[in-house]
């Protein structure tokens, strides 16, 4: 079974026109003869030795599509880059008894979690790739620190000790806290990308792939905190009332907290332009103090 084969009912009658794109699409011992020494190595290592149905596909790449979700987040920017604008790291993948699953790895990256759970609901949204498989599907981050937590967690779901939804609720709970430390961590991680970005840019001939990463990245940290922010039913209840309009708006206001540089100063920056330059960088100061 290829990863194009993955939930195949969706992709033959909703996403005929699309193709999967992807750098590498096998079983885990194949990927494990030609790959280097990493985090994920060791996790696929332990993972050989209780499965042999499973696979892996690397740098899996897919649109950011203009949804209503996607359109909410006010995040203009990320419709003017490329497409397929995003790239799921890893996709583990298995079939067993009939029941299909598939797990999304981010690695060693900062906020890798969150990233995960970003591309978890961008594949899974309305008229994703995956859109009716959310309960099929499970948003990881690895690290040497975890490795051991992701492969138990991976290996009951396939023993069918656990469910999807365990699994990953037991992992909010681990890196995400409730919604307000969320946010703050979203605002500080973005901030970070683009103080990050501005530096890198200025030595930079080729500058298109940052820029475009660096948009990407910007999206997926506000699309995972307006769906996670949408999907908290206590928060709907309690702070709420029932109101879903109310949440949404509050939703809508938390994703806008999110800093950014624009698209066009982001293709300026470098260009010799002093003060372009400080005002690149005081976009995210201004909007940070704003929100303090």
């Amino acid at each position: 079974m290829a990863i194009n084969q993955l939930f195949s009912a969706f992709l033959v009658t909703k996403n005929q026109e699309h193709s999967l794109l992807y750098d590498f699409d096998g079983t885990l011992e194949d990927y494990l003869s030609s790959s280097k020494d990493s985090v994920i190595t060791k996790l696929l290592q332990q993972l050989t030795s209780t499965t042999t149905s499973m696979r892996i596909c690397t740098n899996l790449k897919f649109p950011i599509t203009q949804n209503i979700t996607n359109q909410l987040i006010r995040y203009k920017d990320s419709f003017k880059i490329p497409q397929p604008a995003l790239m799921c790291p890893y996709v583990l993948y298995d079939i067993q008894d009939d029941k299909k699953v598939a797990f999304i790895l981010v690695p060693n990256v900062e906020l890798g979690y969150v990233y995960a759970k970003g591309l978890y609901y961008c594949l899974t949204e309305p008229d994703g790739f995956f859109d009716t498989c959310r309960n099929n599907m499970v948003a990881l981050y690895v690290d040497e620190t975890n490795l051991l937590d992701v492969q138990n967690s991976i290996e009951a779901i396939l023993k069918g000790e656990k469910s999807t939804g365990a699994i990953q609720r037991m992992f909010d709970r681990k890196y995400l806290k409730d919604i307000d430390t969320m946010k703050m961590m979203c605002v500080n991680e973005s901030q970070r990308v683009f103080a990050s970005v501005r530096n890198k840019l200025s030595q930079l001939e080729d500058r298109g792939s940052v820029i475009y990463d660096t948009v990407a990245r910007c999206f997926l940290l506000k699309k995972c905190l307006y769906v996670q922010f949408m999907m908290n039913k206590t928060l709907l209840e309690i702070r709420f009332d029932g109101d879903i309009k109310a949440q949404r708006k509050a939703a809508k206001q938390y994703a806008d907290a999110i800093p950014f540089v624009s698209y066009s100063e982001l293709w300026r920056t470098g260009q010799n332009d002093p003060v372009l330059e400080q005002d690149i960088k005081n976009v995210v100061e201004e909007i940070m103090n704003k929100e303090a």
